[in-house]
């Protein structure tokens, strides 16, 4: 009888703290989904850039001159948003840090566009995407974890539908390469992974509106550097006005929005799965086009869109876990 009532009282206990661990679990797994979709929600909002860059440029703003408008007023939004929130600080060498972040971020703008200008814009975006295993491989060698089939699934499904989504085989009779173009498309890649990995492990624990802040100090820096030995001094009234509204919608959809949202999401979710979700840029990209350009897409992008959607869905027994809870 003592052993009887030993391992009732064994499973009763183990049973009670079970039922502690489970909420906590599930509100892990809410948290993480949360941070997914935010990380996922700033993705797409960049992807609605190339579409506000094409209008800007379609009103007589040069490239120069976008890029300058947008930065300078991303750059007055985050002075807001730190000067609303005093209570928080962080220290010289955090700063520094952040700021060398951010030089990533102004590197990925510059590489691109120079990628766009050397190769057609769907090989330009095809080479950009391969962030994707970039990223995952960065996480992997940080976490000393290989990652597991299924996220090789996804990875593989991802770069394929990028090939499709971006219409490079619908447009093959234009396609072409050269040896600049795809130098500056790989650099483009590599600046971009190494922009979401030091998002997640970088002065992780500061409050958001400290890393934003000096995030974009740092890629207003490495903007104005090389933007400004191309740069015009002169523009028309009607010119100006056109790069402060299109710079301001690139400012919010390219920068603030996405900046905000990766300095929240990715240090909880790690660097890895935050690649993988990014891609979700490219199928909004397309849509964005079609809605407001009225872009004819081909029924082989469409594909492609729906493959990249349904790759984010495949579920990983060995799922990454979050550095930050």
């Amino acid at each position: 009888m003592r052993i009887m009532k030993t391992n009732s009282r064994t499973f009763y206990a183990t049973t009670t703290q079970f039922d502690r661990i489970r909420p906590l679990t599930s509100d892990l797994m809410s948290n993480k989904a949360k941070y997914s979709v935010m990380v996922a929600l700033g993705a797409m909002t960049t992807g609605m850039l190339p579409t506000m860059i094409k209008l800007g440029l379609s009103a007589g703003v040069s490239l120069s001159h976008l890029m300058l408008a947008s930065v300078s007023i991303s750059f007055v939004i985050f002075a807001i948003i730190l000067a609303s929130f005093r209570q928080y600080s962080i220290n010289k060498t955090k700063r520094i840090r952040l700021f060398l972040v951010g030089l990533t971020m102004g590197l990925t703008a510059w590489t691109f566009t120079k990628t766009v200008e050397c190769l057609p814009a769907s090989v330009a975006v095809v080479l950009q995407f391969q962030f994707v295993w970039i990223g995952v491989l960065l996480d992997a060698v940080y976490r000393r974890q290989w990652p597991g089939r299924r996220r090789w699934l996804m990875i593989a499904l991802i770069l394929s539908a990028t090939v499709l989504a971006a219409g490079v085989l619908s447009d093959f009779e234009h396609f072409y390469l050269t040896w600049s173009g795809v130098a500056f498309g790989l650099l483009c890649a590599i600046c971009y992974s190494f922009f979401l990995f030091f998002n997640a492990h970088v002065v992780s624990d500061a409050h958001w509106s400290q890393r934003t802040f000096y995030i974009m100090v740092g890629c207003v820096a490495s903007t104005l550097v090389l933007i400004i030995p191309n740069l015009e001094l002169t523009m028309s009234g009607d010119t100006l006005g056109s790069a402060i509204w299109y710079g301001g919608l690139m400012a919010v959809l390219g920068y603030a929005i996405p900046i905000v949202f990766f300095a929240i999401g990715i240090p909880r979710i790690g660097s890895g799965i935050s690649s993988i979700l990014c891609a979700c840029e490219l199928p909004m990209a397309v849509i964005v086009a079609m809605l407001i350009l009225g872009e004819k897409i081909a029924w082989l992008q469409w594909v492609g869109v729906v493959i990249i959607f349904v790759s984010l869905f495949i579920r990983e027994p060995d799922a990454e876990q979050s550095p930050q809870r």
